[in-house]
């Protein structure tokens, strides 16, 4: 069963296996690889064998290397580095040389190998890798510039360390038709060629994508395609110069930012991940656990210095004079995991060695010591790097600031409200044109699908993300986008579930505030002066009358902003709120004061003249007893009573300046004639200054359209505190 076909077959689909278990379970997947590769391989269940491939083993790795590193240098964008581009290039320059001296005394010290073994063998153990230092970095919360130097270091260190790796081997195994100093010759030579050809195959890639000379849905290969021959050609010319190239190239393509950059590297990311469980799966395979036991304890001791003793010292060296904490430095010396690069240059160093008339056990140290080096230090600094930097206090806060995406100025109303209630918020305003600010800083016109929007750094903290445009397609498009960067489970799309049930397709992101109404419709009524978007605080007496009279859209604690949805947690004083609430035209103003009728005054004649005492409070000159009286006289000719329970007498008066209207809430009602037999209980007294007809007219429209909501009127006709039933009148206006 051990072919080619197969064992490459096999190791791809364990890889991609255990990198979904890996997942799921929140482990570095790296550390499934390694035991996957020994027990699939011959060691174990006899699954796969590594050896089939021969001479393809190389091939194979070399694509893949190329692939991976191509990718860590589309990642790597200056902008994150500028503050720590010293401590970067004294980490790349100093860090290397103490890494590789402190490896290589450590291991001719407790090994015994002859100096230029221990040499060769040290300079394996500089590189660190994108390839498991960024899942690390993925999985804890800490500071920017810490996981940007630590970044930056597992990419270009990569090309660093085969080049040194390169130069010892060719030293400690020269080719007789060379000088001596040929190596070091060689060394220069393939650095200057990866460089040159990586920054003509860079620009080459850039000037493709920004010259539309190739179709979009042809960008991800065509970049794939130019990437693996960049590799090959330097390869061709120079062997492990493809190494540097592939790099230079992906660098070059993300410092020019093509419009499709987001998109390759979402691409060359799923590859990269396809490669590395496979390479891993394969490489594990070729593993002894026999070799292992032969070292015993002398691979403890020496993996313990390596992290303990050396890479510390490395950090201390590298961040002198940088305005680093200790706990920043402890942090940085803990989080060195070798990776594939180093597992793929112990294979192939070891063959050679034997092949070049090596001793055996040189080659054993060489493979062993290295995969022994990575096995532990993914496995224990991958397993407690979230642990050390909680301990440290080197953890970021929580994101917190909200992203409000849409096509209406209801994502304006939202993101005011959000930021009167200390949340932090954001918004996007759909745009087809190029990118502007809306009067509000806040808010910005442009593409809410572009996600080069994560490299302006108001969008760093995002933790969740609204999308309320009338398209329901656009809103999922949204979701899908946003949700790589903040999880499914934190973005929400302003619509009905019920429409994704209907059409059978279950929409990306949670279907939220359907009680608010659509989007369009919330849009036109805001626009039109009918409803109101604000922040409410709930403290006072008033609180659940806030909640009963508006629909919540946010609920505001101490821990940040959260979507009100069904089985929200329950309402208390002291919370803050974002309500959407109805308001009626021209009542804003209009009311200024409310009362509730003592429960023994059940006649409208008294409850007339006990409004009339709340006028005269204001309006100390007006000749009540004349008010009372036309009123009065008024109501039994033409009565303002117009059901539901309610009646709206009004009166001009030259004593008048505006016009004013005053409440009170009967709530044992007053039996009169009404046209559908109900019992008074709300009264509106509406007063105007004469020949002020339009405004007379426009009060009481605004009154009979407050009157509109049977179950306000309910609401405001229970009311027994005067304060309350004011407030819940303002909250109309």
């Amino acid at each position: 069963m051990h072919n080619a076909l197969f064992t490459l077959c096999a190791a791809t689909a364990a890889g991609v296996f255990l990198l979904s278990i890996a997942s799921r379970l929140g482990i570095p997947a790296i550390v499934f690889w390694l035991a996957g590769g020994v027990l699939l391989g011959p060691e174990g269940l006899g699954f796969i064998g590594p050896e089939a491939l021969g001479p393809g083993m190389k091939i194979v790795v070399g694509l893949s290397v190329a692939v991976i590193l191509f990718e860590g240098g589309l990642t790597l964008d200056v902008r994150t580095a500028r503050r720590s581009l010293m401590v970067i290039w004294r980490i790349l320059s100093i860090g290397v040389l103490v890494t590789w001296l402190g490896a290589s005394a450590t291991i001719y010290l407790i090994f015994r190998p002859s100096p230029s073994i221990a040499v060769l063998c040290g300079s394996l153990l500089i590189v660190t890798g994108p390839t498991v230092v960024a899942p690390i970095l993925r999985r804890i919360n800490v500071r920017d510039h810490l996981k940007n130097i630590l970044y930056w270091e597992s990419v270009l260190v990569d090309a660093i360390g085969v080049f040194l790796a390169v130069l010892c081997f060719e030293w400690i195994t020269p080719d007789q038709t060379h000088g001596t100093w040929s190596p070091l010759l060689r060394f220069a030579t393939r650095l200057g060629l990866g460089v040159g050809i990586g920054v003509v195959a860079g620009m080459i890639i850039v000037k493709l994508l920004r010259t539309n000379w190739v179709r979009d849905e042809h960008a991800n290969i065509v970049v794939l395609a130019l990437a693996l021959f960049t590799y090959a050609s330097s390869e061709a010319v120079l062997h492990e110069a493809g190494v540097l190239s592939v790099i230079v190239a992906g660098f070059c393509v993300a410092l020019n930012r093509p419009p499709q950059l987001s998109r390759i590297k979402r691409f060359k990311l799923e590859l990269t991940e396809l490669c590395v469980g496979t390479l891993f799966v394969l490489l594990a395979g070729t593993l002894r656990v026999e070799n292992f036991q032969a070292f015993g304890m002398d691979l403890v001791v020496a993996i313990a210095i390596l992290s303990f003793v050396v890479r510390p010292i490395a950090m201390i060296f590298s961040t002198r004079n940088g305005g680093f904490s200790l706990q920043e430095v402890a942090f940085l010396s803990w989080v060195a995991p070798r990776g594939i690069v180093a597992a793929f240059l112990a294979s192939l160093f070891s063959l050679k060695l034997v092949e070049a008339g090596g001793a055996p056990r040189d080659s054993l140290l060489i493979h062993t010591f290295t995969f022994a080096v990575i096995g532990a230090t993914v496995i224990v600094q991958g397993m407690t790097a979230p642990i050390v930097a909680k301990l440290l206090g080197l953890q970021k806060e929580p994101r917190k600031t909200w992203l409000i995406v849409g096509d209406t100025a209801i994502v304006e109303a939202l993101v005011v409200a959000l930021s009167e209630t200390g949340v932090p918020a954001f918004g996007l305003l759909r745009a087809q044109d190029d990118t502007e600010y809306s009067d509000n800083d806040k808010v910005l016109r442009a593409d809410p699908l572009n996600l080069e929007l994560l490299d302006d750094p108001r969008f760093s903290d995002v933790a969740a993300v609204l999308s309320i445009s009338s398209n329901l397609y656009f809103n999922e498009l949204v979701c899908e986008r946003w949700s790589r960067v903040v999880g499914q489970k934190n973005c929400y799309h302003w619509s009905d579930s019920s429409l994704s049930k209907a059409t059978g397709h279950p929409f990306v992101g949670s279907p939220v505030l359907a009680a608010v109404g659509t989007p369009t419709s919330v849009a036109s009524r805001h626009g039109a002066g009918l409803l109101a978007v604000e922040a409410r605080s709930l403290a006072g007496s008033n609180w659940e009358s806030i909640i009963q009279t508006s629909t919540p859209i946010f609920q505001i604690r101490k821990q940040g902003a959260a979507i009100v949805e069904a089985g929200s947690l329950p309402w208390s004083e002291g919370d803050m709120a974002v309500v959407a609430r109805p308001r009626v035209r021209g009542l804003a103003g209009l009311v200024q004061s409310a009362i509730v009728v003592p429960p023994d005054l059940v006649s409208l004649d008294g409850v007339l003249r006990l409004l009339l005492e709340h006028v005269a409070s204001r309006h100390a000159d007006l000749p009540l007893h004349e008010l009372h009286a036309s009123i009065m006289e008024r109501e039994r000719s033409m009565s303002t009573a117009m059901g539901a329970g309610v009646m709206i007498p009004h009166a001009y008066h030259a004593g008048i300046e505006s016009t004013e209207c005053f409440v009170a809430s009967v709530p044992a009602g007053i039996a009169v004639d009404t046209p559908d037999g109900e019992p008074l209980r709300l009264i509106f007294l509406v007063l105007s200054p004469s020949g002020n007809a339009g405004a007379h007219l426009g009060a009481l429209a605004a009154i009979a359209g407050l009157c509109g909501d049977a179950d306000y009127l309910r609401l405001l006709g229970q009311e027994k505190d005067a304060e309350a039933l004011r407030e819940l009148l303002l909250a109309r206006q």
